[in-house]
């Protein structure tokens, strides 16, 4: 479908891997052109009805098209430019670098669009119809809808299950709590594929599993070509590690302990001249721990900004939601007034 057509079809992903059989073929088109007939469809009964006019109508409608349509413009050769110009330059662009997430901004009004859709087939079929028949009518475009979509069903065909990791991986985490420093992990990269993770490579669990911090430099490998990240810190060490560097070294940068994880493809250049310099804490078949003896331990970075923005943004949410109270009270009231209204005058 390209990027156009996965982009107005709500999908488009960079992680070829992880995405379901059903939206690989002709059959991907099959539901797409499903979907957008729906939408638009509706689209055209909220115009010819009016409905565009309401305030809520009309700004859920124009957020869908400026979010789709920035997607797509981002991926034209001089979005690209662009876009790769403001991350390379701008502190806090790199956010928008993975464009796929912001298509959810289009769901609210493409439910709308389809709902408007439903209405119209409702009353289309109304006129010499007994109920029974709108509601299969209706039913039946709200599961068209659905059933262009096998893959949801039982976790994306069975594929959407838990995985058990080794107990070694808890064993680690207590050693590395006794480790003055920071951890550098091995091999290099933050993607990995272990013969318990299943075939699609997986994020590095060593950031979510240690409790201390785990030095990745952030690089996303993409079509054969590479997206710097965002620790340079992270990436000299990195460095020193491939290219066998000392103990002393790899202590000077803040360095307490080196994770060896077993088995999964990456890089590990000339490391095991820096690892025959460490001692061993914990090993086994999957993972291997080597203390780094006497590291210069790093200032705990300053978190004042980061609590005082996390606090602006819940007193955002906070009034927001308080201003809204007035308004939703006058309504319930207005409509509860109308209720009782109605049930007098009901002869």
């Amino acid at each position: 479908l390209g990027t156009a057509g996965s982009v107005l079809g709500l999908g488009g992903i960079w992680n070829a891997a992880a995405v379901p059989g059903s939206r690989t073929g002709w059959f991907a088109a099959a539901a797409t052109a499903v979907l957008l007939g729906v939408v638009g469809t509706g689209l055209v009964a909220l115009f010819r009805r009016g409905s565009w006019r309401i305030p809520a109508v009309r700004a859920l409608l124009m957020l869908a098209a400026g979010s789709l349509g920035l997607i797509v413009a981002g991926a034209t050769p001089a979005g690209l430019t662009v876009g790769q110009w403001l991350v390379e330059r701008v502190p806090g662009t790199g956010l928008f670098r993975d464009t796929q997430k912001f298509a959810a901004l289009a769901v609210p009004g493409y439910a709308l669009a389809a709902a408007a859709c439903a209405a119209l087939v409702s009353r289309t079929t109304r006129a010499g119809s007994t109920r029974d028949l709108r509601w299969v009518a209706s039913a039946g475009l709200c599961g068209a809808v659905i059933a262009v979509l096998p893959d949801l069903a039982f976790g994306v065909g069975g594929n959407l299950r838990p995985v058990t990791y080794p107990a070694g991986w808890g064993q680690v985490a207590a050693a590395a709590r006794a480790v003055d420093g920071d951890v550098a992990v091995l091999p290099a990269g933050m993607f990995r594929r272990f013969r318990y993770s299943g075939s699609a490579p997986v994020l590095d669990p060593a950031p979510r599993m240690l409790p201390k911090a785990v030095l990745q430099t952030g690089a996303l490998p993409v079509a054969g070509r590479t997206v710097a990240g965002e620790s340079r810190h992270a990436a000299t060490v990195e460095s020193a590690l491939l290219h066998g560097d000392s103990r002393q070294r790899l202590a000077a940068l803040g360095v307490g302990a080196v994770l060896v994880e077993h088995g999964t493809p990456g890089p590990s250049g000339r490391a095991a001249a820096t690892l025959a310099q460490l001692r061993p804490l914990y090993s086994d078949a999957d993972l291997t721990l080597y203390a780094v003896a006497n590291p210069v331990v790093r200032p705990a970075p300053r978190r004042e900004l980061v609590y005082l923005a996390h606090g602006l943004w819940a007193a955002a949410l906070l009034l927001g939601a308080t201003a809204l109270l007035p308004r939703v009270r006058r309504r319930a009231s207005s409509r509860m007034t109308e209720a009782v209204t109605n049930l007098q005058n009901d002869p």
